[in-house]
């Protein structure tokens, strides 16, 4: 690492890009410094504590405290530099170091690249750093700072701490600008249109601690400036002493109702104002939800409808990661529909549009869960399958959209056991408010894990997609309802003629246990199985 200029664990100052320097107290320079030797390592709470105060017992609020005032410390982008991993512990992120030696007089001081990092981060106007994969016009949010309703300092401090926490984890989100609470600072107290206007976003989080003799509580709300709505709200009622336990019960709910690309409280309502503006007006983003949206009505007009928008979202910002992967996905179903020989082009067309969303951003969630379902259908690689699909999981582990989506593509890849079905009834249980497409995911992933009564069930009310009919029809099979998988699979056939086998699963080695539940009900039903196409190449 290049040792240039803005920790020093010597005398445990933080010297920021304009020059100032800033003392932490020593058990936050101790922290800081123990961090920096595991950077870019998950740090569990316990072991945090363990290494700062070996023989002290002290509770998580001291931890706490120490987080806040590195964060503090840090400056503008701390919550994206010690970021929260929700039930898990706080990660160091630094950036790419210079390869230059080291200068005598900055031997001392370590983070070299992470001072012009934050040089960058004070001349923007927000004080955030633009991220890989960033959407342009993107949804914008401001996190006002929770305050204690009685002003108690240690409460207004462990609030303004838990609001930090927010932002940092809706921050992964690259497709929403969020300003942290501490740029907000002078608003505290101040109504959500006057923060609204002072930062000029559309959405405004605000929150409170309250305090009443033993008991604990936090409230939330999500406010729509534009149309001076409450979109969002949840309380959170607990005795003080389980402070620490409810955090990250509070940063998984609230990542859970706004994260999700497709279908959280942000993109439902942005969705919402694309309706009402004008076509040419559109932002990237909107133009990507519209084309979500018809591309969730599985049918083949609305597949014909979807392309505009998301061809003009990406035309808006080629960039956009996550819009990219969408289409890619998009002309892989356009399968079902098309004629046989425009096969090959929307193969080619679906190749291109995921190589390009995995060039714009490798860490995209969107990006890993279409890398999942393009390495398995189009490529044939069911390892590399596999491992997109978890590491999308892994990347967004509270995004109701990519849990169901996880048991959906649970059958493309060869995963199979319990695991599918119980990542989209976490969706589930995430997303009460849940689209009628999560019917469809919902209903594959119980095949996937061989509940084929509850995938028949879940299916029967699921929009009529080829994979719900597809599906439907196989469960049918393997509980040995013959009658109705045959009446199933002629509504398949009749809604989509051109659909195959291959239309769905992609390349299948022959002889492949891992499919037998889907090819052998398959034959079975006389569904059109073909010889495999030639396999494009991998993205790289």
């Amino acid at each position: 690492m290049h040792m240039n200029s803005l920790f020093d664990p010597a005398t445990g100052q933080v010297r920021r890009a304009t020059g100032e320097t800033v003392a932490l107290r020593a058990q936050a320079a101790d922290l800081l410094s123990y961090l920096v030797a595991h950077a870019g390592e998950v740090v569990p709470k316990d072991a945090l504590m363990d290494a700062v105060w070996p023989d002290t017992a002290v509770t998580e609020n001291s931890l706490y405290q120490c987080v806040t005032e590195i964060r503090k410390a840090l400056g503008a982008d701390g919550d994206k530099i010690l970021q929260t991993i929700p039930r898990k512990g706080y990660r160091l992120v630094l950036p790419k170091a210079d390869s230059e030696p080291a200068t005598s007089s900055s031997r001392r001081w370590i983070w070299g690249g992470l001072a012009a990092a934050c040089a960058a981060l004070a001349i923007s106007v927000w004080g955030l750093m633009p991220r890989a994969g960033a959407v342009a016009d993107a949804p914008s949010i401001v996190i006002l700072p929770f305050e204690a309703a009685d002003g108690d300092a240690r409460w207004t401090r462990i609030g303004r701490g838990l609001s930090a926490e927010i932002a940092g984890e809706l921050a992964r989100n690259d497709w929403l600008d969020v300003i942290a609470p501490h740029s907000a600072q002078t608003l505290a107290g101040q109504d959500a249109p006057a923060a609204a206007d002072s930062f000029g976003v559309r959405f405004v989080m605000t929150g409170g601690v309250q305090v009443a003799g033993d008991s604990l509580r936090i409230n939330a709300a999500l406010h729509d400036a534009e149309t001076d709505r409450v979109l969002w709200s949840e309380r959170w009622q607990r005795p003080q002493a389980e402070i620490f336990d409810v955090q990250d019960e509070i940063l998984t709910r609230i990542d859970a109702s706004l994260g999700p690309i497709y279908s959280g409280v942000l993109a439902r309502s942005t969705l919402d104002r694309a309706h009402q503006g004008a076509t040419d007006n559109l932002s990237a983003f909107e133009s990507f939800l519209l084309g979500v949206e018809q591309k969730h009505k599985f049918t083949a007009e609305s597949f014909e409808a979807a392309v505009p928008h998301l061809e003009r979202a990406v035309a808006l910002d080629p960039d956009f990661a996550a819009a990219w992967a969408t289409l890619s996905l998009l002309h892989t179903f356009r399968k079902w529909t098309r004629p046989a020989e425009e096969h090959a082009e929307l193969a080619t067309l679906a190749s291109d549009a995921a190589k390009r969303g995995l060039a714009a951003d490798p860490n995209d969630p969107t990006v890993n869960w279409r890398m999942a379902g393009y390495s398995a259908r189009e490529v044939g690689d069911r390892v590399a399958a596999r491992g997109y699909l978890r590491r999308a999981a892994t990347l967004a582990p509270s995004d109701a959209d990519v849990l169901l989506i996880f048991g959906w593509t649970s059958a493309i890849v060869g995963l199979h056991g319990p695991e599918p079905l119980a990542r989209a009834e976490q969706a589930l249980r995430l997303n009460p408010r849940a689209p009628a497409w999560y019917k469809v995911g919902h209903g594959l992933a119980a095949f996937a894990s061989a509940e084929y009564r509850q995938s028949v069930d879940v299916l029967d009310s699921a929009p009529p997609a080829a994979e719900s009919l597809f599906f439907k029809a196989l469960a049918h099979v393997h509980l040995s309802e013959m009658a109705e998988a045959q009446r199933t699979r002629d509504a398949l056939m009749a809604a989509f003629p051109n659909f195959l086998v291959q239309s769905f699963m992609g390349v299948v080695p022959p002889g492949d246990p891992s499919f037998e539940a889907v090819i052998v009900p398959a034959k079975a039903l006389n569904i059109p199985i073909r010889p495999p196409e030639p396999i494009v190449s991998a993205a790289q």
